[in-house]
C-alpha cells in the first residue's frame, strides 16, 4: 500500500480515527463471540490499525493506493460468511472512493447494494407494520435515536420489539429460530419480532418461560397475512400479562 498527495485535515483525521477505532473494535469483540471465524477477526483489526495509520500519519485517504495483497486482504474480509453485514458495511463505506483491483472493487460494490437493499427493505417493513398495527407503535428508530437497538417497540405494557433482518442468502427455520434464541437471551424485551425478507415456512418461534418470540418471512402485500397473524399473537401475549 503506497500514500501520496495531501495531507487530511483535522476533522477527517477525527473520522479515520473513529472507523480504525469501530472497525479494529469489531474485530476485537469477535474474538469473544461464539461461532467467528478466527481469520476473519484479524483482517477486521487489520483494517481499523490501516485507518488507525491514516488518522495519525494525516495521508487523505483518495490517494491510497491499495496493491494486490492489500486488495486481497479487504477482499477476504468482504467475503467472509462470519464476518457481521454491518462490519463488512463499515469497510466497504469508508473504501468507496479508494482505487482498487476490479476484483476487490466489485465486492465493495456488492456490500454497498447490499446495504442499499437492506435500507430499502427496512423502509418497505416499516410500512406494512404501520398498515397493519400502526396505532401500536410506541418507538420508532431514527438515525440518531434507536429505541434500544430495535427498529420498532410495540404495545403498551410490556413492549414488543421488532428487529427487520434483510439477508442476501437464504436461511433455514433453524437459523432463523437460532437467531430469535440469541436475541431473546441478549434482550431486557419479553416479546419480540424478526422480520426477514428469505421464506420462513411456518414461521419461526421461541418460547422460553414467560417470553414469545417469533420469526415471519415479509417481502411483499402477498405476505401481509402472516406479519398481521405475528404481530396479533404478540399483542395478546403481551396483554395477557
Amino acid at each position: 500500500m503506497t500514500l501520496e498527495g495531501a495531507s487530511l485535515s483535522r476533522l477527517e483525521r477525527a473520522v479515520c480515527a473513529v472507523v480504525g477505532l469501530a472497525t479494529g473494535g469489531a474485530g476485537g469483540v469477535a474474538v469473544f463471540v461464539d461461532g467467528s471465524n478466527v481469520g476473519g477477526v484479524p483482517l477486521l483489526i487489520g483494517v481499523g490499525a490501516l485507518f488507525g495509520y491514516l488518522a495519525v500519519s494525516g495521508q487523505r485517504l483518495s490517494q491510497v493506493k491499495v496493491g494486490n495483497s492489500e486488495a486481497s486482504f479487504i477482499g477476504r474480509i468482504l467475503r467472509d460468511p462470519t464476518v457481521s453485514d454491518e462490519a463488512k458495511a463499515e469497510v466497504a463505506e469508508r473504501l468507496d472512493e479508494v482505487p482498487l483491483p476490479s476484483g476487490t472493487q466489485r465486492a465493495v460494490n456488492e456490500i454497498l447494494d447490499a446495504r442499499a437493499a437492506a435500507d430499502a427493505y427496512r423502509r418497505q417493513v416499516i410500512g406494512a407494520v404501520e398498515r397493519l398495527a400502526g396505532a401500536e407503535i410506541t418507538a420508532r428508530a431514527t438515525e440518531d435515536q434507536p429505541p434500544r437497538h430495535w427498529d420498532l417497540l410495540l404495545g403498551s405494557g410490556d413492549r414488543i420489539a421488532v428487529e427487520i433482518t434483510w439477508r442476501g442468502r437464504p436461511q433455514t427455520p433453524d437459523q432463523v429460530t437460532e437467531m430469535l434464541q440469541m436475541t431473546a437471551a441478549h434482550s431486557f424485551e419479553a416479546y419480540g419480532l424478526i422480520i426477514t425478507n428469505q421464506p420462513v415456512p411456518g414461521g419461526a418461534r421461541y418460547e422460553p418461560q414467560d417470553e414469545l418470540w417469533l420469526g415471519v418471512s415479509w417481502s411483499s402485500p402477498a405476505d401481509d397475512v402472516n406479519l398481521a397473524a405475528a404481530l396479533q399473537e404478540l399483542l395478546r401475549a403481551s396483554r395477557a400479562d
